[in-house]
C-alpha cells in the first residue's frame, strides 16, 4: 500500500466517523428536551406535592451530564474533521469540495455557536422553572 492510497482509506475512515458523532449529539439533545419535558409534565400534574421542587431540580443535572457528553461528542468530531481536511489536502482534493474541508472550515464556529446556545438556553429555562415556578407546594 502507498502513501496516497493509505491517505484516501484514512480520509475514508475519518469520513466515516464524523457523521455518527455528529448524530449522537442529535441524540443527546433530543432525550434533553424529552426528560426535561416529561418531568415538567409530571411536575404539573403533581404540584402539590412537596418532593416536586427538588425534583424542578433533575433536568438541570440531567442537562449538564448530557451537555457534557455533546461537547465531548463535538470535540471528538471536530479532530476527525481538522484531520480529515488535512488528508483531502494531502490527497489533492480542491479547497472547498471535500467533506472535511467544507464541513471544518465553512460550519465550525456556527455548529459549536448554535450548540453552546442550545444548551445554555435549555439550562436557563430549567434554572428559571426551578427558581420561579410559582404552583410548587401549594
Amino acid at each position: 500500500m502507498d502513501q496516497g492510497e493509505y491517505a484516501k482509506n484514512e480520509a475514508e475512515y475519518a469520513r466515516s466517523a464524523i457523521s455518527p458523532l455528529l448524530a449522537r449529539i442529535e441524540e443527546l439533545e433530543k432525550y434533553a428536551l424529552l426528560l426535561t419535558g416529561a418531568i415538567w409534565a409530571w411536575a404539573v400534574a403533581n404540584n402539590t406535592n412537596q418532593a416536586v421542587k427538588l425534583l424542578l431540580w433533575a433536568p438541570l443535572v440531567i442537562q449538564s451530564l448530557l451537555a457534557f457528553r455533546a461537547l465531548i461528542a463535538w470535540k471528538n468530531a471536530r479532530l476527525h474533521m481538522e484531520y480529515l481536511a488535512k488528508l483531502e489536502i494531502e490527497i489533492g482534493v480542491p479547497p472547498g469540495m471535500g467533506v472535511g474541508t467544507a464541513i471544518y472550515v465553512r460550519w465550525k464556529q456556527l455548529a459549536e455557536n448554535t450548540g453552546g446556545i442550545f444548551w445554555v438556553v435549555l439550562f436557563t429555562i430549567s434554572l428559571a422553572v426551578v427558581l420561579f415556578v410559582p404552583f410548587v407546594g401549594r
